[in-house]
């Protein structure tokens, strides 16, 4: 099995804008190194349904469990993860999509009237989808129709993409009006996506946690402060955990020694490098690397 220490489309948690209006993915979680994608947010809109098994999604200050046949609306630039049971098997669909593919272009007055208040919005960063509501089954069947049309690429798929995704953005639009939830985004946030894009960029690095939050211009106590009130962990924490993800996809690929793995991923020695990797994934570097190989050959074997 292969274990992917991060999201499909990314080597690391933040992802870039896509070159296309809209992406399908489909994801077993179970492929997900411990089953959870870790913190991390698109530039792109995304929607997901649970078309297998169990999926928890969370953003900050909010997190729903769903099961199969629902889904949720992640807003652009949301931070969010997804988990789901250690023991468990559980598939999902994902449409990640530039809001501008529902108004066909940038009409400046279509972008104020019907864009800007979503994208704007400080609270409608996660939406549940939990079939509960006759607008959540239609926007529910939306999502898998725009998932069928983006796989199956039948001749006018984009039609049938944009058809139904301006169905989901309506329904959005028209939520906004009742949307109860409390606001979760604003300068933190994006304090926070800075402070995550310099560890994501300096982590094999020996850094300080104040030279993190010098990049983003506070001080380490608000940096501290940041990482505990949004995504409920430490500076410190979410930096070995991106150490480990990082050395997990180096041995998965079979680059390098163990040592150099650990060196390359931040870590200061071999030993330290074995004991937080064990500690975080329940087995050893060279463990994971030969259960991880089996996997790397098989897909070797399909490309020759």
């Amino acid at each position: 099995m292969q274990l992917l220490p991060f999201p499909q489309d990314a080597v690391l948690p933040e992802q870039q804008r896509p070159d296309k209006p809209v992406i399908e993915i489909e994801s077993r979680m179970e492929g997900y190194l411990g089953t959870v994608v870790p913190w991390h947010w698109h530039e792109h809109a995304q929607l997901l349904f649970v078309r297998e098994g169990q999926v928890t999604v969370a953003a900050p200050g909010l997190e729903v469990t769903l099961e199969a046949g629902q889904g949720c609306f992640i807003s652009c630039a949301a931070l969010h993860r997804a988990s789901c049971p250690e023991d468990a098997t559980a598939r999902v669909a994902v449409l990640l999509f530039d809001p501008e593919a529902v108004i066909a272009g940038r009409d400046e007055s279509l972008v104020s009237r019907y864009l800007s208040p979503i994208l704007q919005s400080r609270s409608l960063t996660l939406v549940p989808l939990t079939g509960g509501e006759p607008w959540q089954r239609s926007v529910l069947s939306n999502i898998k129709a725009a998932a069928a049309a983006c796989s199956g690429q039948a001749p006018g798929w984009e039609f049938a993409v944009r058809s139904n995704l301006t169905d989901i953005w309506m329904a959005m639009l028209q939520l906004l009006e009742t949307w109860s939830q409390p606001a979760t985004r604003g300068i933190r946030e994006r304090r926070l996506r800075t402070i995550l894009r310099y560890l994501q960029d300096h982590y094999a690095e020996n850094m300080r946690l104040d030279e993190a939050a010098t990049a983003s211009g506070i001080s380490g106590r608000e940096c501290t402060r940041c990482f505990h009130d949004l995504l409920d962990m430490t500076p410190i924490e979410y930096l070995t955990i991106l150490r480990v993800r990082v050395a997990a996809l180096e041995l998965e690929r079979g680059h390098g020694s163990l040592a150099k793995v650990g060196m390359d991923a931040g870590f200061s020695s071999s030993s330290y490098f074995g004991k937080v990797f064990r500690q975080y994934t329940g087995q050893t570097p060279r463990a994971y690397r030969r259960l991880t190989q089996p996997a790397q050959e098989s897909r070797r074997r399909r490309r020759d």
